[in-house]
C-alpha cells in the first residue's frame, strides 16, 4: 500500500514523498517466548501491525500528457525498514560448557525506486491509472553470528546481494486537488 503525494513546481517538473506499507510476516529461528507474548499483544490492539514494514521515498517526477493519457515518470530515494535486532542466547551442558549464540540483523537498505505512471483522465479531477515501479537496494543487509564456548570460537558473516528486491504494480483512481 502506498500513499504519495507530489507537488509541481512548475508545468513539468516537481519533488514528491511516499509512504509505502508492506505486509508480511518475517520467520526467524531466534525468537523467544517475551518477543512472541509482546508481538501477540500488539496484533490484538493493532491487527496485523507486527506483519507492517515502511518504506519512505522522497524523489523527482516529469509529468507529461497528450490529450485525456498522462505520462510522469519519477525516481526517489529512500529507506525501508524491514530487521534490525540483536539477539542472544545462551546453553550449558552437562560438562559445564557454556555455548552461547549471538546474532547481529541489520536488513533497514538505503534504496533507490525508478517508477512510472501512465494515466487516463476520466474527468476534470479524476483519473485511471496504472503504476509500476522497482525497489533497488543501493545497500547489503546483513547477518553476524558469533559462537563463543570455553574452547572455541566461531563467526559467521553473511551479506545479501544487491540485486533488486521487489517490482511493485498498482492500479486505481488517483483525485486531484487542482486542475492543470
Amino acid at each position: 500500500m502506498d500513499l504519495r503525494f507530489a507537488y509541481m513546481f512548475n508545468r513539468h517538473w516537481g519533488a514528491y514523498g511516499e509512504l509505502g506499507l508492506s505486509f508480511y510476516k518475517l520467520k526467524r529461528d531466534d525468537r523467544n517466548v517475551i518477543e512472541d507474548i509482546f508481538e501477540g499483544f500488539l496484533d490484538i490492539v493493532f491487527p496485523g501491525i507486527s506483519k507492517v514494514k515502511p518504506r519512505l521515498l522522497l524523489g523527482v517526477t516529469y509529468s507529461t500528457s497528450l490529450k485525456k493519457w498522462e505520462l510522469s515518470p519519477r525516481l526517489g530515494l529512500g529507506y525501508e525498514w524491514i530487521l534490525s535486532k540483536n539477539s542472544s542466547s545462551s546453553k550449558t551442558y552437562n560438562d559445564g560448557n557454556v555455548v552461547t549464540v549471538s546474532k547481529e540483523y541489520d536488513a533497514n537498505p538505503l534504496i533507490i525506486n525508478p517508477g512510472i505512471n501512465i494515466g487516463y483522465r476520466l474527468s476534470r479531477v479524476s483519473t485511471i491509472f496504472a503504476d509500476i515501479s522497482y525497489n533497488q537496494p543501493l545497500t547489503s543487509s546483513s547477518l553476524n553470528i558469533h559462537t563463543t564456548s570455553s574452547d572455541n570460537h566461531k563467526s559467521f558473516d553473511y551479506k545479501s546481494s544487491s540485486v533488486g528486491r521487489n517490482i511493485i504494480l498498482s492500479v486505481g483512481i488517483r483525485l486531484q486537488t487542482r486542475n492543470k
